[in-house]
């Protein structure tokens, strides 16, 4: 009798194995379907198992293009014919680390009379500066910093007596990427300023 009951789990779980679904693609990739439907892999399955789904179907002479070479990365949409990049003029910022901030402009390349990215380092600049899109515009373009606290390599934070001090920004202040001090008195909540192995911060006494 048990070995029966064994034998039926044994087969349960075969079948339920059976039927879970397989990944045929990476979550939240992209790819062209016949150079005229973009399609993102993502899961609609209660347990997993992702699949390719169409998410964007491009109007002629439009054409799918995704993960363009030469770009910042991420591209995927419908393009014009002669189009690397969405649109003449469109901004763009990577930043992977505070000494590494680039500026991609979509420009037109006399060449050929194609739309493709250029790219500027901003903290390549000198003085250093910062890719940023200042509000309300909606380009991006490259701030000089100022540092009236040590921001770079990273953003320096400490106590002084019962006062925190941490470096915050960048904040946009005409036209620039401004870096400064935020002082909290710990004493103000009945805290003290202590540093963790986190890091500094307004802990009770």
């Amino acid at each position: 009798m048990k070995r029966n009951a064994a034998a039926s789990c044994c087969a349960l779980v075969a079948v339920a194995c059976s039927v879970l679904p397989s990944s045929e693609c990476t979550s939240q990739t992209y790819r062209c379907s016949n150079s005229t439907t973009v399609q993102e892999c993502y899961s609609t399955e209660l347990l997993g198992g992702a699949s390719w789904h169409d998410v964007q179907t491009c109007q002629y002479p439009q054409v799918c293009r995704v993960d363009i070479p030469g770009g910042p990365g991420g591209d995927h949409g419908c393009y014009d014919p002669n189009a690397y990049c969405p649109s003449l003029g469109y901004t763009e910022c990577t930043s992977p680390t505070w000494t590494e901030s680039s500026l991609w402009t979509c420009s037109l390349h006399a060449s050929d009379q194609t739309l493709r990215w250029s790219k500027t380092s901003c903290t390549g600049q000198s003085p250093m500066a910062l890719c940023a899109v200042a509000l309300p515009a909606t380009n991006a373009a490259c701030f000089t910093v100022v540092q009236n606290c040590p921001a770079f390599p990273v953003l320096d934070t400490h106590c002084q007596g019962n006062v925190l001090y941490a470096c915050t920004g960048p904040t946009i202040i005409n036209d620039q990427a401004v870096f400064d001090w935020v002082m909290t008195d710990c004493t103000q909540t009945n805290n003290v300023c202590k540093v963790l192995s986190t890091g500094p911060t307004c802990v009770p006494p």
